[in-house]
């Protein structure tokens, strides 16, 4: 191990500042032993981190003091860091409980640490609105954005950009923090910019190694999964394994996650029968955890045991009904127009058209692109020079549609419809189709339309596929 390296130089400070308080008979501080724990958790020491956290609640017990919920937020972290959700949620709830009682605002990062569980657990849509969730607390509360928010939001330039910045800034003050360039790895990686993501997995490799820091198996996954996609495959294989050892090793209920990365990189190489075998791998071990895989990953599934997936795309094309007045596609102004709630798709929809920009799309969403003239009449112009509509079908979707005949949905689908934008339906969680003969007649034919599940989870592999049915 380096023995220079930061974690342990603060933890090496923090021992010698315990014994001479020690030493000076004055009481053990709680600061010193929370910090002692931060040291061990980022050292990759995650038992020796919990046992410290053990030792700070006694002491809060012993000196009669105020319980913040610091310690109970470390015992959180650290649960995530051992892939254990069911404890990390329970610390979780004891410190938000114990910051209430306190009196003090609420901590974004439980709420982003919260939102990391979700994803860990496959419940994607829930991770992207407690993500959210900690965005608006850190503005709230007038704090910086943490970066690991950004990328998940959608907001990639900037992310990029502030984790550039942010490691720029520790190198000229003589830090290094191995989880910087490995966030900025995946976030490259999710931009499709794949060798710069593995120049800085290599870049995080070498700091880990040079601190005598164990790389987590997500670190260890992801940087397999760039090597996938660069066709390094065997690679890719190699270090898949490793980071299923090291899963294996920990016990952890995030496994599956990386079965499913596996098959995506299969996929692409054209390994067919090794990606459907690594999905069958996925489903029991997500069953395992006492949950129903996600919708997109059965999906997936059924895509690659489809004989000819192009007809899959071909199929939804032919699900379109017949236009009434088809606008030429010379004349088109957007490749996308995408219909949504704002409760609950909102951030949804932010998050689809950052994504769908970054893949070169142009993309119409009405809180970004109305400026003036009547609502209504922008909306229809909008979607008739628009060649595709994306509809986020969130739960409930088509109540309102029913009941109310000037309802801005069901007029944006019905236009759609008469003018022969190519819809393709993205079926959210919690969505369910209702009967055809319970809609409107001007939009009944919706329900014939083949439609696409969506993933939080793996959004990038969502996002592949919804271009792909764009067919561009």
């Amino acid at each position: 191990m380096d023995t220079n390296s930061p974690a342990q130089l603060d933890l090496e400070r923090v021992l010698s500042a315990e014994a001479e308080n020690l030493h000076a008979g004055l009481p053990a501080s709680l600061e010193l032993v929370l910090q002692r724990s931060e040291c061990l958790l980022k050292l990759g020491r995650l038992d020796n981190a919990l046992t410290v956290c053990d030792e700070a609640a006694a002491l809060i017990g012993e000196q009669e003091l105020l319980d913040d919920g610091r310690v109970a937020s470390m015992r959180a972290w650290i649960y995530q860091q051992m892939g254990r959700p069911p404890e990390c949620e329970q610390a979780c709830d004891e410190a938000e409980q114990l910051v209430a009682a306190a009196g003090l605002p609420r901590s974004w990062k439980i709420a982003r640490l919260r939102g990391m569980v979700a994803y860990m657990t496959g419940q994607g849509e829930q991770g992207l609105l407690l993500t959210r969730e900690a965005l608006a607390l850190c503005e709230e509360q007038g704090l910086p954005v943490y970066h690991g928010i950004l990328n998940v939001i959608g907001r990639l330039e900037e992310a990029n950009a502030a984790w550039g910045e942010a490691e720029r800034l520790m190198q000229e003050q003589g830090q290094v923090y191995p989880g910087v360039a490995s966030n900025q790895a995946q976030l490259l990686t999710t931009m499709d910019r794949l060798e710069e993501s593995l120049a800085a997995f290599e870049r995080a490799d070498q700091q880990f190694a040079a601190q005598g820091l164990p790389p987590s198996a997500q670190h260890v996954a992801a940087k397999a999964y760039c090597l996938g996609k660069l066709g390094r495959m065997e690679e890719a294989i190699e270090t898949f394994a490793r980071a299923e050892e090291m899963l294996r090793e920990t016990g952890s209920g995030w496994s599956w996650h990386l079965h499913f990365q596996k098959a995506l990189v299969f996929n692409q190489a054209g390994m067919k029968d090794e990606a459907i075998a690594e999905i069958c791998t996925a489903i029991p071990l997500f069953r395992a955890q006492g949950k129903q895989p996600p919708a997109f990953l059965l999906e997936k599934l059924s895509d690659l045991v489809a004989p000819d997936p192009d007809k899959l795309i071909k199929q939804q094309r032919a699900s379109q009904p017949q236009a009434v007045e088809q606008v030429p596609d010379s004349q088109k102004k957007y490749d996308a127009f995408i219909s949504y709630r704002r409760d609950p798709g909102l951030p949804h929809a932010m998050l689809l058209k950052n994504y769908l920009e970054v893949n070169g799309k142009t993309v119409f969403r009405d809180q970004d692109d109305l400026h003036r003239g009547k609502f209504f009449d922008d909306l229809v112009e909008a979607i008739r020079y628009s060649r595709h509509m994306v509809i986020l079908l969130t739960a409930d979707f088509f109540a309102r549609c029913c009941s109310n005949e000037k309802d801005v949905i069901r007029r944006e689908i019905a236009t759609a419809l008469h003018c022969g934008t190519h819809i393709i339906p993205v079926m959210m969680e919690g969505f369910s189709w209702p009967d055809g003969d319970e809609l409107p007649e001007e939009i009944r034919s919706i329900c014939d339309i083949n439609a696409m599940s969506h993933s939080s989870e793996f959004y990038s592999a969502f996002i592949d596929k919804l271009v792909s049915w764009m067919g561009e």
